[in-house]
């Protein structure tokens, strides 16, 4: 509407384009910015497949991201991390918030991402083996191959001591397959209810800074964490 209603997609030029976003979203920070222009961009892609032929090019797609500026990952002390998975058990009532639980403690014992967690299946995991096996990893489909993550028995046996109801091999750990953002979403308000403040991606980011401290090997540290 703001370019002129009624116009088709096919007349709006990139100048037009690039204008609307800056006017917009110009005043946002890098990386909202980028992730707008992203699906802006993606928009415009889609209108311009030849199978719809809403338009013949993308008038984002000389737009340059804007460059974000760089911010060291925070982890998370020992005596930290204690005291956190200490509040999610007091919290843990239910399987839901004992899922939340049992989803962060492997954050910080195997390094994984929230979203390769959240996809784990019953038959992945195996306690008295001291393994994860995580089948479905960020970069999957461009060939990146799934890991064996070793438990210590310090991990094995914290949650044997905190066990969720076990499905079939083939179920789902976490059912719910609640997205990323909601996941953090709710330990944001668990946290803030604590008068705490739980750096983005704690758990990966603690996992690595202390593995690679006790092993001083970066890279197999990275063949852990992907």
């Amino acid at each position: 509407q703001e370019l002129g209603p009624g116009r088709l997609v096919s007349e709006i030029t990139p100048t037009e384009a690039l204008g609307y976003v800056d006017r917009n979203f110009g005043h946002l920070a890098e990386k909202t910015y980028n992730g707008i222009l992203g699906d802006l961009k993606t928009f415009f892609n889609w209108c311009a497949k030849p199978v719809r032929g809403y338009c013949r090019t993308n008038p984002l797609e000389s737009a340059e991201k804007r460059r974000e500026a760089y911010k060291r990952p925070e982890f998370m002390s020992p005596d930290e991390t204690q005291r956190w998975l200490d509040i999610l058990l007091a919290g843990a009532c239910d399987e839901k918030s004992k899922a939340l639980l049992w989803r962060t403690a492997l954050g910080f014992f195997t390094g994984a991402r929230t979203a390769e967690i959240q996809r784990l299946k019953w038959r992945d995991l195996d306690l008295e083996g001291r393994t994860v096996f995580f089948a479905e990893v960020k970069g999957s489909q461009h060939g990146a191959p799934p890991r064996f993550v070793k438990l210590n028995d310090a991990a094995a046996a914290w949650l044997s001591a905190r066990p969720l109801v076990r499905g079939n091999p083939d179920d789902d750990i976490f059912p719910s397959r609640d997205d990323t953002r909601s996941i953090s979403n709710a330990l944001d308000r668990i946290a803030r209810k604590n008068g705490l403040k739980i750096p983005k991606n704690a758990a990966r980011h603690t996992f690595i800074t202390m593995h690679v401290a006790a092993y001083h090997d970066a890279a197999l540290t990275e063949s852990i964490v992907g």
